[in-house]
């Protein structure tokens, strides 16, 4: 199963980009964007279940072999899929903010906290990392682009639950003029919690000294933030994450 998803990521990935970056021809074109999205996506959330994630990572040789005055000369060639991931990390960066897609964005956003889980955790004895450098790619990239999926100018009509919020996403707003699913804000603060979780102190540093700060949240707010972020289990923070963004809208 190893060999054959190793050979098939990489081409996959190359191939659901090329296909996500051309704009829908009409409802069929449509509906085969949208399955192959879900089931790339369902893809990524079983080989990290699988505990596969080593696919990810894969780097392997082999022989080019090519004649040159008429001898035979053989180079080692590298290739594998760890020199795509970034690609392909992005790729779910840009799902995260698709607000016409909540399934995608929350699949994108499991994958994502599941790749925190495996590649962000220290090793307790020093060892250097899976994926050295993969936290600063989530406090530069995951953290701020989830911040912005509350942000976003579109409206989400595929859910029926819906909640207010604006651009930029913070307290002191009180005017709402975008929606978006609740849903999906429960995953975000899911995506929080792990992170927290995976890399301890040095997240909630992150959230009350630079990121929240950089949002426009008065300091109070903040240190309540990442105090809930500490301490409250998986649904009571959902609730006062929810919370939070409705209040910081008007109560809508």
């Amino acid at each position: 199963m190893f060999q054959v998803l190793d050979e098939l990521v990489t081409p996959l990935t190359t191939h659901i980009s090329q296909l996500l970056a051309q704009p829908a021809d009409g409802t069929d074109d449509a509906l085969t964007h949208g399955e192959s999205k879900k089931g790339y996506l369902n893809l990524l959330s079983s080989i990290m279940t699988s505990k596969l994630q080593g696919v990810f990572l894969s780097e392997r040789t082999y022989l080019h072999r090519y004649f040159c005055w008429l001898s035979l000369i053989a180079l080692p060639v590298l290739v594998g899929n760890k020199g795509q991931l970034e690609g392909l990390l992005e790729m779910m960066e840009r799902v995260v903010v698709d607000l016409t897609d909540p399934p995608g964005q929350r699949s994108a956003l499991q994958f994502l906290a599941r790749c925190v889980n495996v590649w962000a955790v220290p090793s307790p004895d020093g060892a250097p990392q899976a994926l050295p450098g993969f936290e600063r790619f989530i406090y530069e990239r995951l953290i701020p682009a989830t911040f912005r999926v509350l942000s976003l100018p579109e409206f989400n009509t595929k859910d029926g639950q819906v909640m207010m919020v604006r651009e930029p996403f913070s307290p002191m707003n009180r005017n709402p003029s975008v929606l978006t699913s609740h849903k999906v804000s429960y995953e975000i603060a899911s995506f929080y919690q792990t992170v927290a979780k995976a890399r301890g102190q040095e997240t909630l540093d992150f959230f009350v000294s630079a990121f929240l700060p950089s949002q426009g949240w008065p300091q109070e707010m903040a240190l309540d933030f990442v105090t809930k972020l500490r301490d409250l289990d998986s649904k009571a923070f959902k609730k006062y994450f929810t919370d939070i963004v409705r209040a910081a809208h008007g109560g809508s």
